[in-house]
């Protein structure tokens, strides 16, 4: 690898980490702020809204990172996908302000989530950064997130120094003050480097876009959901407060899981192309790089997390050490699955997908209404954690025709390089 792919890889990797990493630490200022319990009611509105952003996003980006890495003319795939954002973010919006008026908000201000549904349209300005990063411009997606998340953090310490007093709809705004400059940002890069690509868009293309992305649509929804429903049963069963305490500790946790999820997109550059198709050695050296980062990162939990979420958020969201355990494998989990994820969409193979994360949602769902009443929050850790083993790893093995990502899975633990795994045979 060359110094200018390192470095565009290095940029790749800090741009998605700052992007991502300006939620968690818009919620460690939430934390910070907000009463306990307004702080478990803005937990409950990103658990809820990362739900609905699988339907506003519609797991398009996948779909994009591939057809943009391939293309020769990435502005015009670049606009077709803008156009189903679009669409589809509109969906998410509606859907949003209909669970808002639900019970399960628990009479929260409609207003904030009003609100905060603009998110997702202001998302559909990621579509521009995928097919940046897919492309290997790095260092302009990076300076964006950098300095939308910056006005956003001046913007929140001009409230502090002028004593104002802090509510959920400040937390809404910093969020979107971010979003409106990301996009910009965003769309501003990309056009100046391959134009607008504004054409009428082929249905029949969008068809097949849309075709594509749905499995992983059902297995994103179900996913999320299964992350986010220990939070939601949480707070169902216990109360705001103990929602509070389990968020923080899973956010952080969550947040260094992305890492490796980042770092599986990045490097999926070479799995894409069409010259390493089933290439056996590159991808099990792709999986040896990212479950290598998730096993230090779960090491890293293991050790010093605990620690990590009381200097973050303070005593008051501390959870007992055995509950904090089964979040710290979370790292390790998500690397697997986010690899095989990509080298399935690599191979056209996501077709079953859905299936694995929804009997993953099912697992969770049932361990949740067992665990989470006798347990409390250790039932909800568990749950988590035993979902997460299922729908990243267990799953590959029990359906036939992904078998063979098991084997790579196997290998990227167990085995050298050169040895295949009799498993290994590609439906391609």
């Amino acid at each position: 690898m060359s110094l200018k792919e390192k470095l565009n890889t290095l940029f790749g990797v800090v741009s998605k980490i700052a992007e991502l990493g300006k939620i968690f630490l818009l919620t460690v200022l939430a934390s910070r702020v907000l009463a306990i319990e307004a702080f478990g009611a803005f937990a409950l509105l990103l658990s809820i809204s990362s739900i609905v952003a699988v339907l506003a996003e519609f797991r398009l980006q996948e779909i994009l990172y591939k057809e943009s890495a391939r293309s020769e003319d990435p502005a015009v795939v670049t606009f077709d996908f803008f156009c189903l954002a679009l669409a589809f973010s509109f969906i998410g919006y509606v859907a949003l302000q209909l669970i808002s008026l639900t019970p399960i908000t628990d009479g929260a201000n409609p207003d904030v989530y009003f609100l905060y549904g603009l998110v997702f349209f202001l998302g559909v300005g990621r579509v521009f950064k995928i097919s940046l990063l897919a492309k290997g411009i790095t260092l302009p997606v990076f300076a964006i997130e950098v300095f939308s998340g910056l006005v956003a953090v001046i913007y929140l310490l001009a409230l502090y120094f002028d004593n104002a007093v802090f509510t959920l709809e400040h937390i809404v705004y910093a969020r979107l003050i971010d979003g409106v400059i990301a996009l910009i940002g965003g769309s501003v890069v990309f056009t100046m480097i391959y134009g607008t690509g504004f054409h009428l868009p082929n249905l029949r293309k969008l068809g097949l876009y849309l075709t594509q992305s749905l499995p992983l649509v059902f297995s994103g929804v179900s996913v999320i959901a299964y992350q986010k429903i220990d939070q939601i049963m949480v707070k169902q069963i216990l109360g705001l407060e103990p929602l509070a305490i389990y968020s923080a500790n899973l956010q952080t946790v969550a947040t260094l899981a992305i890492i490796p999820t980042i770092f599986a997109q990045i490097l999926a550059r070479k799995v894409y192309s069409d010259e390493n198709k089933n290439n056996y050695q590159l991808r099990v050296t792709y999986m040896k790089k990212v479950t290598g980062i998730g096993l230090l990162l779960t090491l890293f939990t293991f050790l010093l997390g605990e620690l990590l979420v009381q200097t973050l958020f303070g005593d008051a969201y501390r959870m007992s050490y055995a509950a904090f355990i089964f979040l710290a494998i979370t790292p390790l989990l998500t690397a697997i699955g986010a690899s095989s994820t990509h080298i399935l969409v690599a191979d056209g193979a996501q077709g079953l997908v859905w299936v694995k994360s929804i009997v993953a949602l099912v697992i969770n769902v049932v361990l949740n209404l067992i665990l989470i009443p006798r347990l409390g929050i250790l039932g909800g850790a568990i749950s988590t954690a035993s979902a997460l083993l299922f729908g990243n790893l267990l799953s590959n093995y029990l359906i036939s025709s992904y078998r063979y990502v098991f084997a790579l899975q196997l290998q990227s633990f167990l085995y050298s390089h050169n040895n295949r795994h009799t498993w290994y045979r590609p439906e391609s």
